[in-house]
């Protein structure tokens, strides 16, 4: 902090009035967890939907799988091909079937070459103009082979899983520091971000976390007045999650809660019985009131409770 100020001591008095387009990027952490929350809820979705393909296709293996593409193509094309030409060689379907990359290969042609039987026997070759997607929406409209093929290589049990994994993450993103969300952002797609046209070394501080949404209580070294000694130690305490007595009188609790990030109301030490009294009486805290108590609760602190009926 002591470097920043030195280099950019404009910027940093910009900080101390909540001005200055530093503090102007630190008010754009909402905007990255709304954007990262979108993301989030496009992959459970996603993931919901590959459970259902899984569901559906279960039953079947990758050989039959490329098997039904291959009945289709020769479906379509009517003259009932016995043999396709891959890459200047000919092949039955059974053996397409059976070799993957032979299937992909096969796929990946716009025009395919095939042989057939026409009168008395004979044989002979044609061409013609299909693409392996219009195959595919014959077949299923709403999934592709690649998803009825990673439907098949994974279990329904480890998907679910996989979507647990991403629900938690969804619970665990307001807990986020700002550092951290900046890095799941891409940053130079974010016109919002652009706009502000920061130095690059602002951008290293902020990426590296050495100036986050907490920068109050480092430049309260610096500015003195900002908040009072008793309430800014309690609020470090809270972010170190050092315990402190229930009993800890505030100077100004609104002022607290307001340096206090979101995911410090999980920790222990926010257990304070005249936070909790506030939160409870104040209707736009009523959230952080929830997660007292489930912390509370989670830590099985029933010295806390006593403290609060004791006191009210």
């Amino acid at each position: 902090m002591i470097i920043f100020k030195n280099y950019y001591p404009r910027t940093f008095a910009e900080l101390h009035r909540c001005e200055g387009k530093v503090y102007e990027c630190l008010r754009l952490k909402p905007v990255f967890i709304e954007l990262i929350d979108e993301d989030i809820r496009k992959k459970i979705e996603q993931a919901k939907q590959d459970n259902e393909a899984i569901l559906q296709n279960q039953h079947l293996k990758e050989e039959e799988l490329r098997q039904i593409y291959i009945t289709e193509y020769r479906r379509v094309l009517e003259d009932k091909p016995i043999r396709f030409q891959i890459e200047g060689s000919w092949y039955t379907p059974k053996e397409i079937a059976e070799n993957e990359t032979l299937f992909i290969n096969f796929i990946k042609q716009k025009t395919i070459s095939y042989e057939y039987y026409y009168y008395n026997e004979d044989k002979t070759t044609t061409s013609k103009n299909i693409s392996f997607s219009t195959i595919e929406k014959t077949i299923d409209t709403s999934l592709t082979y690649q998803q009825r093929l990673k439907a098949i290589q994974i279990t329904f049990e480890q998907q679910t899983k996989n979507i647990s994994e991403i629900e938690l993450e969804l619970t665990k993103l307001h807990s986020l520091k700002y550092s951290e969300l900046m890095q799941r952002i891409n940053l130079q797609e974010f016109n919002e971000y652009k706009a502000l046209e920061l130095e690059p070394m602002m951008e290293l501080f902020l990426l590296r976390g050495y100036i986050d949404e907490n920068f109050y209580d480092y430049i309260s070294y610096f500015y003195g007045n900002m908040i009072s000694q008793n309430d800014w130690d309690f609020v470090l305490r809270v972010k170190l999650n050092r315990e402190n007595a229930f009993d800890t009188n505030l100077d100004n609790v609104e002022n607290c809660i307001a340096e206090i990030p979101d995911y410090a109301y999980e920790k222990k030490a926010i257990l304070n019985i005249w936070l909790l009294h506030y939160l409870s009486n104040s209707e736009k805290y009523k959230q952080k009131m929830r997660q007292v108590i489930k912390t509370t609760i989670k830590n099985k602190r029933v010295g806390f409770l006593g403290a609060i009926l004791q006191y009210f």
